[in-house]
């Protein structure tokens, strides 16, 4: 990155706000700091928490963490002085003037709000008792007042939950209920209702009153973890008991850790944000790069269903031409990023998950009024409803992204959201949409219980092109309407034009197109798609505005003669499939086609699966596959993650464009080489791709994983301007086929960090660079417990130290970190290789033979069935640091096999 020339700023807990900011003599925070700058000018922080709201008073600043250190933002407060309030329970004061709710940490992990019934799991998505959820049934009377029983609830005292909150989760967002508790008796509660629907006596919205509830108080704080907050205190039982005097217990007590108002060119760079948001209100031109965002929204008491920010939260943004990258955004009761208006801002390569908790309107993104948003490759994960929603009269061009397991907290929504709006020529295109179903039925007067991966109502002027969904539907429950569907597009009573879906793929999806006809209507052009045979549709009488063109439907029987690998997601056209050819030609849509005519469905027979989603994971990086590893160790590096800075700085390519047209917008030729890699290819003598990289003193062996259809190629790596090696690149039986070719190199001294490969003849692609050590790298599990300071009980291989379910011998064997529960390692992931499946998965160099991997199948998932699974081929690369990437190839005596990997410890 390069910054406009300035003054550098300094800041470290260890500093005072009186020194001059200097690296010698840093400020203490970073609001003094920001006091100070002018325009051009770089805070650099050192690691650390810091505790403020820091206000950005001037254009062009750029705040950035020194030299990788972590740098956290937090929105809360340490808690201190704490007394006994009953038995385990403590209290400290805490002042509060924010939300209703606050959030709280013990030891950087998130505590529970006291409920009833106790969510003893953690887990923020589910409706089970165990997760703090109970079934109950609400009345809709008249007067001041509403009634809730709680049928299975144990016996208390009258008025046991008076001046508590009651919640009830229906499944039908609309109709959840709210309510302040005025008494309780019994397993009854009565209640001052809060919700709109249930204040109006809405018969139509109630439903009947079933519903899955629960109950806020601070009689509701019976087990350890769980904490209150109530007229200046905060009371909280510590895990495993005694007064939190001299723990780490944080409780959020600010919003805001930055405020970026009426600014333009503000950069955010290696930020963690924590128990706080960010507003970028009527800003443009700032970037937020390689940060954090994590339990940005606290719990809401609202009365609606909106999705409006006042209600939802999260991080905001105003203005034009504004850029999130490499961001990680988690954990919210509501919205994780808001973008309220402008133009042309851009959220690329970040990953959102965890949210909408509170089973309200909130979403991944919501895209309230801005125009000409783009939103590509990024991974949305688990949410309450939905990954993207749009209610801006704009275009949107969503593309290159994943999707998958929304609408875990409500039913009748989907992933891509929109309703009543023109979107002006939006493109959503070239996305994966998987894996996603609804709440179970929790009301029987609402049986609208599906899930769509493109919820697009009374929606008119879009194409969605090239996507691929799969697996959008739910367990049946007799006399619901309980499915998934590819689309719904409404049109109730209106009239929608300009609808085209072109090229798509969809499979197992319960419905292929529902619609709602309430007197409207609708044209819309579905041409050249690929349907699973068994989806159903519903048309009512508007099936004459659906023109059907070269769209065909597969068998789901025959599935494995037409997709490289359905169940795995992998829907690359095999040779003989009936859908080679039997597509239109469709102006800018089937550009490039092969064969006697475009093919149908979301990928053309020959080519590839492009990548979709993030190339980051949370704080994994480090070892996530195709990242530079840390300082000292051996390096692996993806050939497609060349410098940024464009032409003669970052790379030198003779030919114009992207011939692929995958992974990035830059004047080099990229190409999918399987479903979730990316190679360099179309190369010409001459061209060269610089790398940044760290590289340490010592002997490496250089490898260079190639393809070459002819022999005699060549590829020399220069380091800092200094020619390393030259390599011979064979003939590899074709450009599609890879090998890995290698020599010794010596570096004599620390680099300046400077690796161009230069391509001394064509025709050679390239899919990775790596220098390794001679020898594999090995790390002890004692080794590993010893460089994270685990001592004590903490050690053993079978404890959970930072609490996240999953064991150490787990964090030890797939590269995570047993004192983060955000970094559970790199989990194995199935992959296509051809027509055959693969896996992949990283492996601990255990020098004490202490693990064992063991792969397993079963025709049914029961007890007794599994059977050690067959290795056709496998191939170990040791990435440093401990650790291997190995890829194995599969071989399976039937079709519709499960597979699972045990972890087997020597202990």
């Amino acid at each position: 990155m390069q910054f406009a020339k300035g003054e550098n700023f300094y800041v470290s807990l260890q500093g005072d706000d009186a020194n001059s900011g200097s690296l010698e003599s840093p400020f203490r925070t970073i609001g003094k700091a920001a006091s100070v700058m002018s325009s051009g000018d770089v805070c650099l922080i050192r690691g650390g928490t810091y505790r403020e709201r820091v206000v950005v008073p001037t254009d062009d600043l750029t705040f950035q963490r020194y030299q990788n250190e972590q740098v956290v933002v937090s929105g809360a407060d340490l808690v201190t002085n704490w007394s006994q309030y009953s038995g385990e329970i403590y209290r400290a004061p805490l002042s509060w003037d924010g939300h209703e709710f606050t959030q709280v940490f013990f030891e950087g992990k998130h505590q529970q709000i006291a409920r009833y019934p106790d969510n003893a799991t953690g887990e923020m998505m589910s409706v089970e008792v165990e997760s703090g959820y109970m079934s109950c049934t609400t009345y809709n009377e008249t007067g001041d007042t509403r009634r809730v029983t709680f049928a299975d609830m144990a016996d208390f005292p009258d008025n046991h939950w008076q001046g508590g909150l009651y919640r009830g989760i229906t499944g039908r967002i609309r109709s959840n209920t709210m309510g302040d508790i005025l008494s309780s008796s019994g397993k009854d509660l009565t209640c001052t209702p809060l919700t709109n629907e249930w204040i109006n006596g809405n018969d139509e919205w109630f439903m009947g009153g079933g519903a899955a509830g629960y109950i806020l108080h601070l009689n509701a704080l019976s087990r350890e973890g769980e904490w209150w907050h109530e007229d200046g205190y905060l009371y909280f039982w510590q895990p495993g008991g005694g007064s939190p005097d001299g723990a780490s217990v944080e409780a959020q007590v600010r919003e805001e850790a930055f405020v970026i108002n009426g600014r333009s060119g503000v950069v955010l760079d290696g930020i963690e944000v924590n128990a706080a948001t960010l507003t970028l209100q009527n800003s443009d031109d700032c970037r937020l790069l390689n940060c954090s965002f994590e339990f940005v929204q606290p719990y809401i008491k609202t009365s609606g269903y909106s999705s409006n920010y006042g209600s939802v939260g999260g991080v905001y943004i105003e203005g034009d031409r504004n850029e999130i990258d490499s961001c990680y955004f988690a954990h919210s009761w509501g919205h994780l990023l808001y973008i309220n208006s402008g133009s042309g801002n851009r959220v690329t390569n970040s990953v959102f998950k965890d949210n909408g908790w509170y089973s309200i309107f909130s979403s991944s993104i919501h895209n309230r009024s801005a125009a000409e948003t783009v939103i590509e490759y990024n991974t949305f994960g688990a949410t309450g409803r939905f990954h993207i929603r749009t209610d801006a009269n704009e275009k949107i061009t969503i593309r290159y992204n994943d999707f998958y397991d929304c609408m875990k907290m409500g039913q009748d929504a989907g992933s891509i959201e929109s309703v009543g709006k023109d979107l002006k020529d939006s493109i959503i295109a070239y996305n994966t949409l998987h894996d996603s179903s609804t709440l179970r039925l929790l009301n029987a007067g609402f049986n609208k219980q599906y899930v769509v991966a493109f919820y697009i109502e009374d929606t008119s002027n879009y194409t969605a092109h090239h996507n691929v969904a799969w697996n959008f539907n739910n367990d049946k429950v007799p006399g619901s309407m309980k499915d998934g569907a590819f689309s719904y597009l409404g049109p109730r009573d209106s009239q929608q034009s300009g609808i085209r879906y072109y090229n798509n793929t969809a499979w197992n999806c319960d419905f292929r197109i529902r619609v709602w006809d309430r007197g409207g209507s609708i044209s819309t052009q579905h041409w050249n798609n690929i349907f699973d045979s068994s989806m159903d549709d519903v048309f009512g009488d508007l099936e004459a505005g659906f023109d059907f063109q070269n769209s065909g439907f597969i068998d789901p029987e025959d599935e494995d003669a037409n997709f490289e690998n359905a169940l795995g997601g992998h829907f690359t056209l095999l040779e003989g499939s009936t859908a080679i050819d039997s597509g239109r030609i469709i102006e800018g849509i089937t550009d490039g086609y092969a064969g006697d005519a475009p093919d149908i469905g979301a990928i053309e027979q020959g080519s590839f699966m492009w990548r979709t989603g993030a190339s980051i994971e949370s704080s994994l990086k480090q070892l996530s596959f195709g990242e530079v590893l840390p300082s000292g160790s051996d390096i692996v590096v993806e050939a497609e993650d060349f410098d940024e800075g464009g032409p003669g700085i970052a790379y030198h390519d003779l030919s114009l464009g992207n011939e692929g047209g995958v992974y990035r917008e830059e004047n080099v030729d990229l190409f999918s080489i399987g479903s979730e890699e990316v190679a360099v290819g179309s190369t010409v003598g001459g061209e060269w791709l610089e790398y940044t990289l760290d590289v340490q003193p010592g002997d490496y062996v250089l490898k260079l994983k190639t393809s070459a259809k002819r022999a005699n190629r060549s590829i020399r790596v220069d380091l800092d301007g200094e020619a390393l090696a030259t390599v011979a690149i064979p003939n590899t039986g074709g450009l599609d086929v890879f090998e890995e070719v290698s020599t010794k190199v010596t570096v004599n001294s620390v680099s300046k960090g400077r690796l161009r490969v230069n391509f001394i003849s064509g025709g050679t692609n390239l899919d990775s660079i790596s220098l390794l050590s001679d020898e594999a790298s090995e790390l002890s599990y004692q080794d590993w417990v010893t460089g994270y300071q685990l001592v004590g009980a903490d050690a053993d291989m079978h404890a959970d130290p930072d609490g996240d379910d999953v064991s150490n011998v787990l964090e030890y064997a797939f590269g995570g970190d047993p004192t983060d529960a955000k970094a559970v390692g790199v989990r194995p992931r199935l992959t296509s290789v051809g027509q055959n499946l693969g896996i992949q998965f990283l492996q601990a160099n255990t020098a004490d033979a202490v693990l064992q991997y063991v792969l397993e199948t079963s025709p049914d998932l029961s007890p007794g069935s599994w059977q050690p699974l067959e290795i056709a081929s496998d191939s170990v690369t040791d990435l440093g640091a401990g650790f291997s990437k190995v890829e194995q190839l599969l071989r399976f005596e039937e079709r519709s096999q499960f597979v699972r990997m045990r972890v087997i410890s020597a202990e």
